[in-house]
């Protein structure tokens, strides 16, 4: 019974960020700011992977953040939109929405995809 309440509750969170995406594409720069603030820093021609749609978002609210960081922003089809990826010479983080589903959903215990299974 517990585990069918976890999923249930799963399928409703999953379903109240997409909405949000949608209904207010700005959640994401939260996670673009966290991706250019966090330590280490990524050196070596930095860029920011965002989905399509998000580009002109991103670039209205943070063109000078992004100029003075020296980060360059591609529009990444692969990219689902509200996600993003930091990619740079010395590595890469990620921050798409099915990445942090996976954390979310791990520390749970439980493997639930971001993209459930379709019957």
């Amino acid at each position: 019974m517990s585990g069918a309440l976890v999923s249930l509750a799963l399928d409703v969170a999953r379903q109240l960020v997409r909405a949000k995406v949608e209904d207010d594409p700005e959640v994401l720069l939260p996670a673009v700011r966290e991706l250019l603030t966090s330590e280490p820093v990524l050196s070596g021609s930095p860029c920011l992977l965002l989905h399509p749609e998000d580009v002109a978002l991103v670039e209205a609210h943070m063109h000078g953040e992004l100029e003075a960081a020296g980060w360059a922003v591609r529009a990444d089809p692969a990219v689902t939109r509200g996600g993003c990826i930091a990619s740079a010479t010395s590595g890469e983080r990620d921050a798409r929405l099915e990445t942090r589903w996976a954390r979310v959903v791990k520390a749970l215990g439980r493997d639930d995809p971001w993209e459930p299974p379709h019957d």
